[in-house]
């Protein structure tokens, strides 16, 4: 019997890694970021503008909105013909005897009447979004009768573009070879998605490593649990791998824990501890006055939020610049004397090589 699954492409990156992927249904601060980020692009490559219909700003960060900018001018110098924004794909395959349905809406693409030759998607940090995009160009392919079609993904934290060229048969491949694995339920393989995963917290293969950790298993391939012993890179490097997939399963248990908590009111051993909100200051110079403080030794303590003065300079200034990034960079210029850089950030990010 002929069954539907229905799959979003932007799961299928993680589908890549895990075939027993499957979205918890929660979205964090970054990820709706990100969504505004999206929906922003196709009014602001068409206005020039970062507002709504009504004209009330729209809420979105300065970076964000460098980004944004950045992708909206890449589009610009890589399109043919007219941009289409937010126009949704469909595809229906039969993958292993089952129809599998994939929908999606992709940033932008070129108008052409003969069919489009670039898609392009705005993301953030690098990483393989390659299966998702394989969907996209395959729905465009599809649909307008296109032979191939050249990728751009625009990540807007570096703003970087990483591209590629598609088929259709090839972008039908890697979509078949993925969701073939999901389909066949092959084992789960813990990865960078598991924080996302509704199945975190009862999946066996992350159950299996942290037994790993607790005995000692000599077949796991570690040489050493004792973070401080281990020397070698490919032993470290592997080591990592397992910190970050019990880290998962770990944040997983204790939010389930928490709902059961609230829920059933007891866990055996725990109790539900409540504490107060944090406390914030919402009228700086009236804080002064109340304070009885020196205002000089008050102003010491305190910190400001670059964004937030940016735009307090833009919004009283801004009449005497030709540009936002000018008044900024006035403003950065005026504040030189005492702004300091700290120190560069260091992370950690899993290497893979690109397919061609």
């Amino acid at each position: 019997m002929n069954t539907e699954k229905k799959i979003r492409p932007s799961s299928l990156p993680a589908m890549a890694e895990c075939p027993q992927f499957e979205g918890d249904g929660k979205e964090s601060d970054h990820a709706a970021e990100g969504t505004r980020r999206h929906s922003l692009l196709a009014a602001f490559n068409t206005t020039g503008k970062f507002e709504n219909e009504d004209g009330s700003p729209i809420n979105l960060t300065e970076e964000s909105q460098e980004a944004v900018k950045w992708a909206s001018e890449y589009i610009d110098n890589h399109k043919v013909g007219d941009g289409v924004f937010e126009k949704k794909i469909a595809i229906a395959l039969n993958v292993e005897g089952q129809t599998v349905t994939i929908e999606g809406t992709p940033d932008c693409r070129d108008g052409l009447d003969n069919g489009p030759r670039n898609l392009f998607d705005l993301k953030w940090r690098f990483g393989n979004y390659r299966p998702q995009l394989a969907a996209y160009a395959l729905g465009i392919m599809q649909d307008a009768f296109t032979e191939k079609i050249k990728v751009h993904i625009l990540f807007g934290y570096d703003k970087k573009p990483q591209t590629f060229t598609l088929t259709e048969d090839e972008a039908e491949a890697e979509i078949v070879d993925i969701v073939g694995r999901v389909i066949r339920e092959e084992p789960a393989n813990p990865c960078e998605y598991c924080g996302w995963c509704g199945k975190a917290a009862s999946c066996p293969a992350l159950a299996e490593r942290v037994e790993a950790v607790r005995s000692g298993r000599d077949d796991w391939g570690l040489d050493s649990y004792h973070a401080s012993e281990i020397e070698s890179p490919v032993e470290m490097a592997k080591a990592l791998d397992l910190a970050r997939a019990l880290k998962k399963w770990c944040e997983a248990i204790e939010y389930h824990a928490k709902q059961m908590l609230l829920k059933k009111g007891s866990l055996p051993g725990f109790k539900l501890s409540t504490r107060a909100g944090k406390k914030r200051i919402t009228d700086l110079a009236q804080a002064v006055v109340l304070s009885g403080l020196d205002p000089d030794e008050f102003i010491k303590v305190c910190s400001v939020a670059f964004g937030d003065l940016k735009a307090l300079h833009q919004a009283t200034f801004g009449e005497d610049y030709t540009s936002k990034a000018a008044a900024d960079r006035d403003l950065l210029k005026k504040l030189e004397p005492v702004i300091e850089t700290g120190s560069e950030i260091h992370m950690i990010l899993k290497d893979r090589p690109q397919k061609k």
